[in-house]
C-alpha cells in the first residue's frame, strides 16, 4: 500500500505557507508570516497512548503567531486522512478537547481528506443528554473536488495545486495499468521542472512525486530518460530520486549553467554518488544561492552529515535568514 501520511507531513512542513495559502486562505491571511512557527511532534503521543482502538497516524501541530495586534498564539492541528475512518471526527474533537485542556489555549483542527468517499465529509461532532450537550465542528477540506476543475489546478502557481494533482492520480484501483501512471508521473515531474517554482519548491515536489507514485524499475528508468531529453540535464538536476539511476551508469558528471531565478549564475561540477551526497549538493547549491559563498565551517558540516541533519536544515532554510541559524551555531 502506498504510504500517503509521511509524503503529506514532508511537504506540509517545508512549505507550510502555501499549504494554508492553497487550503485555507482566510486562516493564512490573518497569520504573521514573519515570525517563525514552532512545530511540535510529540504532543498527542499521551492521549494516543490510552487508546484502545489500535495505530492511528499522530499528525503535527504547529505554533502560529497572529497579525491582531494581540499577538495571540494558536496552535493548528492538521489532519491529513487517506482512508475512511468510522468516528474520524470524534477523534478529531479528542485531540482539540486534550490540547485545549493540557495548554489552555485555542486550539484550531483543520482537516485535509484524500479518500475517494464523495459522501464522507466528517466535520461535526454531537453528544449530550438532558440538556448537557457538547457541539464541535472544525473547517474540512475534501481533495477530490479540487478534481472537479482540472484546468485551475494546471493554472495555480501554488506548489499544492501540484501535491494535489499528483495525489489523485496516485489513488490505484484494480486493473489499472502502470503505463498510464508511468506518464501521469512523467507529466507531474515536467510541471514541477518547468513551472515557476523556487528551488526549495521543486526539490520538496519532485520528492513528493516519486514518493507517491509507485513504479516498477523499468519504468521509473524509462520515465527518467524520457524526461531528460525533454527538459534537460540542467533541469534534471533537482530530482534527487533518479541519482540511483545516475548511478548505475557510472557516475554523474556534469556543469549547471545558467540563472536560477535571476540570482544565481555558475557551474556545478562534480561527482553526485548516491542518494546522501546528492542531497549534500543541492543543499549547497540552495545555500549559495541564498547566502552567496558558503563558508568553509558550513560546507564541512554538509560534507560529514547524516540524512536526518539534512533534513533538518533543509526545513530551517525556509524559515532563517542567517546562515548561522540554519545550523544552530
Amino acid at each position: 500500500m502506498i504510504d500517503y501520511d509521511s509524503p503529506w507531513k514532508e511537504i506540509t512542513e517545508c512549505l507550510f505557507p502555501s499549504f494554508m495559502e492553497f487550503f485555507f486562505p482566510e486562516i493564512h491571511a490573518e497569520i504573521d508570516w514573519k515570525v517563525d512557527v514552532i512545530w511540535y511532534s510529540n504532543e498527542l503521543q499521551a492521549f494516543e497512548g490510552g487508546s484502545q482502538q489500535g495505530r492511528k497516524y499522530v499528525d503535527k501541530l504547529v505554533d502560529v503567531r497572529l497579525l491582531n495586534g494581540q499577538h495571540k498564539w494558536l496552535l493548528i492541528h492538521i489532519e491529513l486522512q487517506n482512508y475512511y475512518e468510522n468516528n474520524f471526527e470524534k477523534r478529531v474533537y479528542g485531540y482539540n478537547f486534550y490540547l485545549y485542556d493540557k495548554y489552555d489555549r485555542e486550539v484550531v483542527s483543520l482537516a485535509i481528506l484524500g479518500d475517494s468517499v464523495d459522501s464522507w465529509r466528517p466535520n461535526l461532532f454531537e453528544r449530550g443528554y438532558w440538556g448537557c450537550n457538547t457541539r464541535f465542528s472544525f473547517p474540512l477540506v475534501k481533495l477530490m473536488d479540487y478534481g472537479k476543475d482540472w484546468p485551475s489546478l494546471e493554472r495555480s502557481k501554488n506548489p499544492f495545486a501540484l501535491v494535489v494533482m499528483a495525489h489523485l492520480k496516485a489513488r490505484r484501483v484494480k486493473g489499472d495499468e502502470d503505463e498510464t501512471f508511468a506518464q501521469w508521473k512523467k507529466e507531474f515531474f515536467r510541471h514541477a521542472l518547468l513551472g515557476s517554482y523556487t528551488k526549495i519548491e521543486i526539490v520538496q515536489l519532485t520528492r513528493f512525486i516519486d514518493w507517491i507514485i509507485k513504479l516498477p524499475y523499468n519504468l521509473d528508468k524509462r520515465v527518467h530518460v524520457e524526461l531528460k531529453k525533454e527538459v534537460g540535464g540542467e533541469a534534471m538536476a533537482y530530482v534527487t530520486t533518479f541519482e540511483r539511476f545516475a548511478k548505475e551508469e557510472g557516475k554523474l558528471e556534469g556543469k549547471l549553467e545558467g540563472k536560477l531565478e535571476g540570482k544565481l549564475e555558475g557551474k556545478l561540477e562534480g561527482k553526485l554518488e548516491g542518494k546522501l551526497e546528492g542531497q549534500k549538493n543541492f543543499l549547497l547549491l540552495i545555500l549559495t544561492d541564498k547566502f552567496g559563498a558558503v563558508p568553509t565551517w558550513a560546507t564541512e558540516k554538509i560534507k560529514h552529515a547524516s540524512e536526518d541533519a539534512l533534513h533538518v536544515w533543509g526545513i530551517a532554510l525556509g524559515k532563517c535568514d542567517r546562515l548561522e541559524d540554519i545550523f544552530g551555531t
